[in-house]
């Protein structure tokens, strides 16, 4: 990572100072936020990451770990071009501004209100805190050296006792700028809270909106829905007044057709009656016919027979009578 002629001249920055820096893409010249919060890795005291939020009320979210960045300068933090995707908070990093300072020896000795950091390699110098004369100390701003840290978290620091023996009085001028810092970030955090409340505001009014829309919304719809049921209901029951007209035509169908087959069965079997009379009619004639042809026949037959039975015979004298035979005594 590279300074610009400000910071190589004086490469210490307090965390404060880095909030709040506009956050640019080289390749692009894009604005992409300005810097949030800075992600602390707290076992080794080294800068590994910053967030930085974009949009009217900071609703836009952007990440980078240190890798991506190419240099913070006096006035702003410059990303390394064709940075690729941006990047996810590790689990272990912590937010130690507010952080209650507690020594090894169980005693609170004050309240962490930022730290100096290295811009050239993202290492913590010292965390500043601040103490209401703990173990002799006078009231002030002191440097903690990261030596003298045994554990960080989101809520306390813990420390060595002769960490905070060995603590040194900060200069009224890093003082004055904390100071400055704290209250350009009271007044953000007034500022945001007004733009919250206005959003709340906006927010409660399109709710208003919203739901009187849809009550309107939900009225026509349910007055529309009961024109579609009373239309349903109407043609429900113009269906069933036609099916019933049309169950009784084909009733009626059925039955004329019934009596039609019955009709025409009965005139079938009267038609095959009589023809069957007729046949029988017809074969007695025929009958009658046949009989009187054979009888006519036989009797043919006959008379040819006798007939020619006659003239196969010879033709013999007359039988004598007895007065013309002779007498046996004449014999």
């Amino acid at each position: 990572m590279t300074t610009d002629s400000t910071a190589a001249a004086n490469p210490v920055m307090l965390q404060s100072e880095v909030i709040g820096k506009v956050v640019i893409k080289p390749d692009t010249a894009e604005e992409v936020g300005r810097v949030s919060r800075l992600w602390l890795d707290p076992k080794a005291h080294q800068i590994v990451g910053l967030e930085c939020t974009a949009g009217a009320l900071g609703i836009k979210r952007h990440a980078y770990n240190w890798l991506q960045i190419a240099s913070i300068g006096s006035e702003g933090v410059i990303l390394k071009a064709h940075i690729g995707p941006e990047a996810t908070k590790p689990d272990t990093v912590v937010f130690v501004l507010g952080d209650e300072v507690w020594t090894d020896g169980g005693s609170r000795a004050g309240l962490v209100v930022d730290y100096r950091l290295d811009p050239t390699s993202g290492h913590v110098l010292d965390y500043l805190f601040t103490t209401d004369g703990w173990g002799g100390l006078t009231s002030g701003l002191y440097r903690l050296h990261p030596a003298g840290v045994i554990g960080v978290s989101d809520r306390r620091l813990v420390c060595t006792v002769s960490s905070v023996e060995a603590a040194e009085l900060e200069s009224p001028g890093v003082v004055q700028k904390v100071q400055q810092a704290r209250e350009f970030l009271k007044k953000d955090y007034s500022q945001t809270k007004a733009d919250v409340s206005n959003l709340k505001q906006k927010l409660t009014g399109l709710v208003g909106q919203v739901q009187s829309s849809a009550q309107s919304l939900t009225e026509q719809t349910k007055a529309t829905l009961a024109d579609k049921a009373e239309q349903l209901q109407q043609t429900t029951e113009k269906a069933k007044e036609t099916l019933s007209d049309k169950a009784g035509q084909l009733q009626q169908t059925a039955e004329n057709a019934a009596a039609q087959a019955k009709e025409r069965l009965a005139d079938a079997t009267t038609q095959v009656q009589a023809t069957g009379e007729k046949a029988k009619e017809s074969m007695a004639n025929l009958t009658a016919q046949a009989q009187d042809k054979a009888q006519q026949l036989s009797e043919q037959a006959q008379g040819a027979i006798a007939e020619a039975t006659q003239r196969r015979q010879p033709t013999e004298p007359p039988a004598a009578s007895p007065e013309e035979l002779p007498d046996s005594a004449d014999l």
